[in-house]
């Protein structure tokens, strides 16, 4: 191993001093002391590093273990390995400085600031400078660019050599203090009381760090807070407590301490990423690297350009292990390497190619850790799907994005903020995708002997790769395969019988495998016997003719089975169980107007087949309106005539008569009747004939006459040929048409309460508001000039009082006339009566209304006193007003005008004499809104005694 020139030349001088020192008695416990003190309280004692000689036998150079922490092993990389440059411990220093100065994350990249190795400083001094020279460590005018003197220059005379250093002989200006450990550390420096390769270190003798020292300033200068105040020099900073020097524990020179610096926290210290400066006795070491396994330490000796070791607490070369110096630069590590897992393993092109972190990285210094997610296909990169600096622990590409045969890989690279970690990466191939499964089916679902098989596909097979898919079809009868019938997708139904179970079995192939078998199958089912043909005689039966079913066309079974036949009898829809099983329905059974139905059913045995059936009607002959223009819905045109003109008006009657078997009628007539004062009587019956049409679909009969004035009833007499007489509404009499104009008429309205008679209500106490109604109808259409009701009490005429139109209606059809009267006096055995007197020009009203009727009657000791009863029609309903002579119960109620309650508005409230308000909202009882018309307001009062008055008002509503 070649050592420097300078070791060699320092030799013959090392001895000399070492014996001087001794002589001297300098030193207590380490002849490397130079002197004691006490120092806040603890002693403190000055060691002078160096200058130190390399041995005649090199130490073995050593291969590093690789560092695996949870084997116990760790090395740091990057650590320069450099020969001796002026001073071993500025040298190691500076070793240390080239560490950080390589650091990946460049957080220290200003340690070194000279030219060589583009700025970026060298493992090795000898090929980069010289032998000997490193212008970290002591900066040297010719070299690394330096056209200056340095620290070489002004300070170094001869190995050993206490000065005094050059620039003080010479007298020249001192350089400045920038670019080498060694300014800032004393190094060479006589100024400091330091020897040439001599660097002087403070630290406590109880085992405790000195941190940072400048105590011993100006006088002398602490090796170690100087090398903290170089690193300060170059930008950074380093806080007290991160520079310190202290005694190793156990310590074989200072056996007495307690406590110290260990082994463990020399580990501590490397996995940290921080280098350390091992003080033996006279030298100063790098140590980088440690293995547990005899607790050994990694070395940088600064004597040649390897990697040595030694045993912690022991001797390196016959110097002893005492001490170290920390300088605790915070290290940026980076995040280790993450486990990276592309699923599926197998991918298709239908599946997303996920790329997830199953192991996540780490971060030594517990720093947040994003990942850059890379795509790769056959090699090249696909950017379009990268995710860069996400904490997710996944990311995808689609399956649009992806063929089969593509082989992807996913590249995942962790970063803590400053510096990539290691990369995880993993890889996949995609594969063929094999077609979908089709849906099959076979039809029909339930086949029949006669029926072919027929396999389709509901739902063809799709193939994710686009590949062309072909189809192979299987047939099973039962579990056997039917050779004979594969690849066809028919079955003849020559080759299938009742119970056979056929399955068609399809599978897809995409050209490399096949794809799921899609499958379907149906069982032979037994074929019913077909539809009889049925045919129920006569077609167009009457009342006396027996119904009999025959069967124009027998069933037949495709199976051969022996088909039987079932009846079943219906009547206008309804079964009629009586008469099942018989082809014969007795025509004591019918009636005209029934429809009867046979349906027939044919069963094999097993099933029912499809029924046939038949139906008739029977039929007697019918009437029914003629429905031509002016014959719509009655059988008369005109509906009026006018005696006016110079010919009587001739009135035409028609009506249709049906006869399915086209029989003429014994008897065709229209039966006339008129109005009389002891009734309804006969005033013509005319015989019709044929106008048009023929009886068996309809024939038009018709007969015309004149009538005298007054209003007329007319039916149509139609008698059968077989002697039966007709009924229907054309056969019943018709009132109010036709007529002439004549003389007016009078009816009852038939409302509730006035259905027989004119007056509501038909008794009622003293003080009863009592209404009077009548229909008057004038075949001309003429308005009454009279209109009144008449009453008598106690059989004298009492009061004439004139009525008044309800409105709508009309006067030709009939119109409603109403009056009210109260009645607030009255004896006992009082009788009261009533007529209505109508008259237009052409004379008086006749009709029941015009005789006199009893009514209304007066009952109790006298009536609650109900009068001046008004509604009136307002913006939100109506306003209904009455007066009360003495406090009464009071009931009102609307109702419309056919009587119908729609509304109650007060149900027995006590109310006191005098004027009465009520308010109508115009909604009914459910809650709506009643729509415009004429309403009516009935109120009953019932006094304390018993009396009771009931009044109505109408109300119009718009």
């Amino acid at each position: 191993m070649r050592r420097s020139t300078a070791f060699r030349l320092a030799a013959s001088l090392s001895l000399v001093l070492l014996l001087a020192l001794l002589a001297q008695g300098l030193f207590a416990q380490s002849r490397y002391e130079m002197g004691r003190f006490m120092w806040q309280g603890r002693e403190v004692v000055a060691i002078r590093v160096g200058p130190g000689l390399p041995p005649p036998v090199p130490p073995p150079d050593v291969m590093l273990p690789p560092s695996d922490r949870t084997m116990g092993t760790n090395t740091l990389a990057n650590v320069p390995a450099w020969d001796w440059c002026y001073g071993c411990s500025a040298t190691s220093a500076a070793m240390i400085a080239g560490y950080y100065d390589n650091l990946a994350t460049g957080q220290y990249a200003n340690m070194y600031a000279g030219p060589a190795n583009g700025g970026v400083c060298p493992m090795n001094n000898e090929t980069t400078w010289a032998a000997g020279e490193s212008p970290l460590s002591a900066t040297h005018m010719g070299y690394d660019g330096r056209a200056t003197r340095g620290a070489v220059d002004d300070y170094w005379i001869v190995y050993n050599n206490p000065g005094p250093d050059p620039y003080i002989v010479n007298g020249w200006i001192e350089h400045t203090w920038a670019d080498c450990t060694g300014d800032f550390m004393g190094t060479n420096q006589s100024k400091y009381g330091n020897v040439d390769g001599a660097t002087t270190f403070y630290m406590y003798t109880n085992g405790d760090p000195l941190y940072d020292f400048s105590g011993a300033e100006p006088g002398s200068k602490d090796g170690c807070h100087g090398f903290a105040e170089f690193a300060r020099s170059r930008g950074y900073t380093v806080a007290s407590l991160q520079a310190f020097t202290q005694l190793i524990y156990p310590n074989s020179v200072y056996g007495s301490i307690t406590h110290g610096f260990t082994f463990a926290n020399f580990k501590s210290e490397v996995d940290a990423g921080r280098p350390v400066l091992i003080q033996v006795e006279g030298h100063t070491m790098v140590g980088f690297g440690y293995d547990d396994t005899g607790q050994l330490v990694y070395l940088r000796d600064t004597w040649d350009h390897s990697s040595h070791s030694m045993t912690w607490g022991g001797s390196y070369s016959g110097m002893t292990q005492y001490a170290v110096t920390c300088l605790q630069l915070p290290v940026n590590h980076p995040p280790t390497q993450p486990t990276v897992d592309v699923t599926p393993n197998t991918p298709k092109t239908a599946d997303i190619l996920t790329c997830t972190i199953t192991g996540p990285s780490t971060d030594p210094d517990a720093d947040l850790v994003t990942y850059d997610y890379e795509w790769y296909k056959g090699g090249v990169h696909q950017a379009t799907y990268d995710k860069l600096g996400t904490y997710d622990l996944s990311a995808t590409v689609p399956a649009a994005a992806t063929t089969k045969g593509d082989t992807w890989k996913c590249v995942v690279t962790p970063n803590d903020g400053q510096i990539d970690g290691p990369s995880g990466e993993d890889s996949v191939t995609l594969v063929n995708t094999a077609p979908t499964q089709p849906v099959v089916d076979v039809t029909p679902d339930t086949p029949k002997t006669d029926d072919d098989l027929n396999v389709a596909l509901t739902t063809p097979s799709t193939d994710a790769d686009s590949d062309t898919i072909t189809y192979t079809y299987k047939w099973y009868l039962g579990a056997v395969q039917q050779g004979a019938y594969d690849g066809l997708t028919t079955v003849p139904a020559s080759a299938t019988t009742k119970g056979d179970v056929w399955k068609c079995v399809v599978t897809p192939n995409d050209g490399s495998e096949d794809g799921p078998t899609g499958e379907d199958q149906v069982t032979v089912a037994n074929s019913p016997p077909t539809a009889p043909v049925v045919d129920v005689t006569p077609d167009y039966p009457r009342t006396d003719q027996d119904l009999n079913v025959a069967i124009t066309t027998p069933s037949t079974d495709a199976d051969s089975d022996t088909v039987t036949i079932g009846y079943a009898w219906y009547k206008d829809t309804v079964h009629q169980p009586a008469y099942d099983g018989l082809t014969t329905v007795p025509h004591t059974a019918t009636a005209s107007g029934q429809t009867w139905k046979c349906v027939v059913t044919p069963n094999d045995g097993t099933v029912d087949g499809a029924t046939g059936e038949d139906q008739v009607t029977v039929q007697n002959p019918t009437l029914a309106w003629a429905g031509t223009v002016g014959y719509e819905t009655d059988g008369v045109d005109p509906d009026l005539g006018d005696p006016t003109l110079a010919a009587p008006t001739t009135f035409t009657f028609k009506v249709k008569y049906t006869d399915p078997t086209g029989n003429t009628p014994l008897v065709a007539r229209c039966v006339i009747q008129k109005k009389g004062a002891t009734g309804w009587s006969d005033q013509a019956r005319i015989a019709m004939t044929v106008e048009s049409g023929a009886i068996a679909t309809g024939a038009i009969y018709s007969c015309a006459t004149q009538l005298p004035n007054q209003v007329v009833k007319y039916r149509f007499l139609f008698q059968a040929a077989d002697g039966t007489y007709l009924t229907g509404d054309p056969a019943t009499f018709h009132s109010g048409r036709p007529g002439v104009a004549g003389c007016p008429h009078l009816c009852w309205t038939g409302k509730p309460g006035f259905e027989t008679d004119g007056v509501s209500p038909d008794t009622g106490p003293t003080g009863t508001s009592f209404v009077f109604q009548v229909k008057y109808m004038d075949a001309a259409g003429d308005a009454p000039t009279q209109a009144q009701v008449q009453i008598r009490r106690n059989g004298v005429l009492w009061r004439t009082l004139d009525m008044s139109a309800w409105p709508g209606g009309s006067y030709c059809l009939g119109r409603i006339y109403q009056r009210r009267n109260t009645i607030n006096k009255a004896g006992p055995g009082e009788t009261y009566e009533y007529r209505f007197a109508f008259a237009d020009a052409s004379g008086a009203a006749t009709g029941d209304p015009t005789n006199w009727q009893s009514a209304p009657t007066i009952t109790g000791a006298g009536g609650a006193g109900l009068t001046s009863l008004a509604a009136l029609p307002t913006r939100a309903g109506a306003q209904v007003t009455f007066s009360l002579a003495g406090a009464a119960n009071v009931t009102a109620t609307v109702v419309n005008v056919a009587g119908r309650p729609i509304r109650t508005l007060v149900a027995d409230k006590p109310l006191d004499a005098g004027l009465q308000t009520l308010v109508w909202d115009r909604k009914a009882a459910s809650g709506l809104t009643v729509p415009a018309g004429l309403y009516v307001i009935r109120v009953t009062a019932q006094s304390a005694g018993g009396g009771q008055s009931t009044a109505l008002a109408t109300v119009a509503l718009k």
